[in-house]
């Protein structure tokens, strides 16, 4: 008696969307009417090429369909994502993110564009229980749910040190050393601008990681600054930032 084929889902699933009329009623079928209006289905393409950890997880069968957009300057494409499932996935919605993230990295490597593609997901499921997975990501995250859309859906914060003024930042110590030196790594006057922190400086060489920070202070400032007379800011270093600090240290004695 012969062994049952190892996944026979696997390899009927991608026999029967390779034939092109399954495929289109499929999608004329199932894809949402929103999308369907943008689209040119009958002029769809199948990617040959897995977005499917199998390591992870060989219950799991993806089927990637291109389709051009009807309007869109320069390579405008929709993708669709047909994934078969055999076993219910409980991080399915995570792994649709990887997955889609996989599949925009694919398309504005091949098409050379900045712009992310459209990409839908439909999870075509025939196990024997029903599904009981989430739909939503942001079940999945542990913490409340209006902060969880919000740092999984919403834009990421920016913090342009650039633009932030000298003064604000040096109302912190530590976190005033560390901008105050990206911000003007690149500015010819940073020799100023560090004797300038002087204060901040001393404060910092007092505590017990200080000594490791302000190594990094000065690491950072060798390896980026330009131009940068490295006897000159050894000089300074010692006399005007550690010199004080000793100083400071034997009158508070």
């Amino acid at each position: 008696m012969s062994e049952p084929e190892k996944n026979p889902h696997d390899r009927f699933v991608k026999a029967a969307l390779g034939e092109r009329n399954v495929a289109l009623e499929l999608l004329r079928e199932y894809l949402p009417p929103e999308i369907k209006a943008l689209v040119r289905i009958e002029d769809y393409e199948l990617v040959k090429q897995s977005f499917v950890d199998r390591e992870l997880d060989e219950n799991i069968t993806d089927i990637l369909f291109k389709l051009p957009m009807i309007e869109g300057g320069g390579v405008s494409y929709f993708y669709n994502l047909l994934e078969h499932q055999r076993t219910v996935c409980k991080l399915m919605a995570f792994r649709d993110i990887t997955a889609k993230v996989k599949i925009a990295d694919f398309h504005m490597k091949r098409y050379k564009t900045t712009k992310i593609p459209l990409i839908h997901t439909i999870v075509l499921y025939n196990g024997k229980q029903r599904y009981s997975a989430t739909l939503d990501l942001v079940d999945l995250v542990d913490g409340p749910r209006d902060l969880a859309k919000a740092m999984w859906r919403g834009p990421y914060q920016l913090v342009d040190v650039s633009h932030i003024p000298d003064k604000k930042i040096k109302e912190r110590i530590w976190l005033g050393v560390f901008l105050m030196m990206l911000k003007h790594i690149d500015n010819p006057r940073i020799i100023e601008i560090l004797l300038d922190l002087t204060y901040h400086l001393n404060k910092i060489a007092r505590e017990a990681s200080g000594l490791d920070f302000l190594s990094a202070v000065l690491g950072y400032l060798f390896r980026a600054a330009n131009d940068l007379d490295a006897e000159y800011v050894v000089e300074v270093v010692k006399h005007q930032i550690f010199g004080k600090t000793r100083r400071q240290g034997h009158d508070h004695c």
